[in-house]
């Protein structure tokens, strides 16, 4: 019981992290998902690189030790109120990561499908009028999955 209101603590600390008396209720909202994103990600993408240290493929281990950091990085960009560029690291980061991976794995080991999940990303991590932005984090895996497969 102790162990969990720690843990829900401990999170709700770092949803928060980085967060400013001075910014609107929008942008509280949108630090606190890009927190919550990242950091939910960089514990998805950790285990990779043990799994591919442990199979020798080195390459895609350090890259998934390089994709954990920049997952991580977004709390730091947030804490010093860098908050649209923690939003655009992880955007590109998680397009980045697919585009590399699918691109070593190949079309067979299906990697490339979550690229579709990324398309609603934008909405939820940027303010709308953001529009450029959106548009082209938007864009950015439409065309990655069609280069991908093509």
């Amino acid at each position: 019981m102790v162990f969990m209101s720690k843990l829900k603590q401990f999170f709700y600390d770092l949803s928060h992290f980085g967060i400013k008396n001075y910014f609107s209720d929008e942008t509280i909202k949108k630090i606190v998902f890009s927190n919550r994103l990242g950091f939910v990600l960089s514990l998805m993408t950790l285990p990779y690189f043990f799994l591919f240290l442990h199979l020798q493929f080195y390459t895609l281990s350090y890259f998934s030790f390089s994709v954990t950091v920049a997952y991580l990085t977004v709390l730091l960009l947030n804490y010093f109120s860098l908050t649209l560029s923690a939003r655009l690291l992880l955007s590109f980061t998680a397009n980045a990561s697919l585009i590399f991976f699918s691109l070593k794995l190949g079309p067979e080991s299906g990697i490339q499908l979550p690229f579709f999940s990324l398309v609603i990303l934008p909405f939820f991590l940027f303010e709308p009028y953001y529009k450029k932005i959106i548009g082209l984090t938007l864009s950015l895996p439409v065309v990655s999955f069609f280069f991908i497969e093509w």
